[in-house]
């Protein structure tokens, strides 16, 4: 270690990655009080190589834990602002050793501030261990770094050219939920996971993105969950992927369950509150009510839709139910189908079942010619144009006469 500076790379590579095991060897005392200030010395001022890292970690593991900050902590510390990519990787790859021991403030504003730059970097290996050491990272990160600094870093990596980084980001994305703020976590996690994570053209990543939504199921409200999440997962059901596959349909089923607790909740306080609201008094408006919530909730199961014929006539079901199989035959027409319903369901509710505002008219069947098998729209025939009696037919010959001769009809 004292002639150290006069070795080549090669020796000094091969004596680095012995020492790991020769300090078994020696006196354990011997090691802690002359070869770790020499070590420690070495690496800090650039005479040492990277394998020498992993001798100086396993020392520092004998020592206590205020030792261990003293003597080995500023040491690592400085090494983060080396430019030796080698000693950068293998920091990265033992960061479980000593980043519990590290401080939030340091971490805040003297490591991660030299550990970012390797997120941007050319090599895909420095990328995915940058990555991964978030995991120990983001935790002890300030709000500005985590939701300003880090995510920016996130979002680019999402979109890299290596499928395993864009997989590791969605998962780091999903660990590193909680330490987010509200306000962060409702603008990134769903378009993360959803936009980007379920349409990646790597298996891995869209099953790691279903993933990522059922643990973070807790930050996300019904509505979003009904219009943004369910959506975007039911698609994967037919993924080509089988575990992709399997991972959805348990994902579908958690995401129901949570709809279903609201809704039991939301049935509970209506009829807790139904004496105030009056409803229970006026059976018209009830089974307004009652119809629209079914026919918007049951869309699509044409099964589920049988009590309701009894109440309404035959026509509105049977177009209800060819709507519901051309929904499920065009695969295309899903938005449309969603941006109605959605629509029709924000619409204020009618003053009262007379109204004349036209879906009135509908239920009381004075447009059911409108209603048939092919919707109507291939039973109209061209229009023709009419012909003209006999006397009107002189009429207008007469009139034309001094331009040219009337046609014979």
């Amino acid at each position: 270690m004292e002639i150290l500076s006069l070795k080549d790379s090669v020796e000094k590579d091969t004596f680095f990655r012995k020492l790991p095991n020769l300090t078994e060897q020696l006196p354990r005392q011997i090691v802690l009080k002359k070869l770790l200030p020499l070590l420690t010395s070495a690496l800090e001022y650039g005479s040492a190589a990277a394998p020498a890292l992993t001798a100086l970690l396993k020392i520092g593991s004998w020592l206590s834990a205020e030792e261990y900050t003293l003597k080995v902590l500023p040491t690592i510390i400085k090494l983060f602002a080396s430019n030796d990519r080698a000693i950068r990787v293998s920091l990265l790859q033992h960061i479980d050793q000593y980043g519990e021991s590290l401080s939030a403030r340091v971490v805040d504003e003297q490591v991660y501030p030299h550990v970012a730059t390797g997120f941007v970097d050319t090599s895909s290996i420095l990328r995915e261990l940058t990555l991964k050491s978030m995991l120990i990272m983001a935790p002890k990160l300030s709000q500005r770094n985590l939701a300003g600094s880090l995510l920016k870093y996130l979002s680019k990596l999402q979109v890299d050219e290596e499928p395993a980084i864009r997989t590791n980001t969605t998962i780091l994305l999903g660990n590193i939920a909680s330490f987010l703020n509200d306000g962060t976590r409702k603008r990134v996690l769903i378009n993360a996971f959803t936009v980007r994570a379920l349409r990646d053209t790597f298996s891995p990543a869209r099953g790691a993105g279903v993933m990522a939504l059922c643990a973070t199921s807790s930050y996300y409200d019904t509505t979003e969950i009904a219009t943004r999440i369910l959506p975007n997962i039911v698609v994967l059901t037919i993924d080509p992927d089988s575990d992709v596959r399997s991972k959805v349909f348990q994902a579908v089923d958690q995401f129901m369950q949570i709809l279903k607790q609201s809704n039991e909740k939301s049935n509970a306080g209506d009829t807790a509150h139904a004496g105030s609201l009056g409803l229970s008094s006026m059976p018209g408006n009830a089974g307004l009510l009652e119809w629209a919530m079914s026919s918007l909730t049951l869309k699509g199961k044409p099964s589920d839709q049988a009590p309701i014929a009894a109440s309404n006539s035959v026509r509105p079901v049977t177009t209800t139910t060819a709507a519901s199989s051309g929904l499920l035959e065009t695969p295309s027409m899903a938005p449309v189908r969603v941006s109605s319903s959605s629509d029709f369901a924000d619409a204020p509710a009618p003053p009262s079942p007379t109204s004349t505002d036209g879906w009135g008219e509908i239920e009381n069947g004075i447009h059911e010619e409108q209603y048939s098998d092919k919707d109507g729209w291939d039973d109209i025939e061209p229009l023709e144009e009419p012909k003209p009696s006999s006397v009107l037919a002189n009429i207008q010959a007469a009139q034309k006469r001094p331009v040219s001769q009337p046609k014979p009809q």
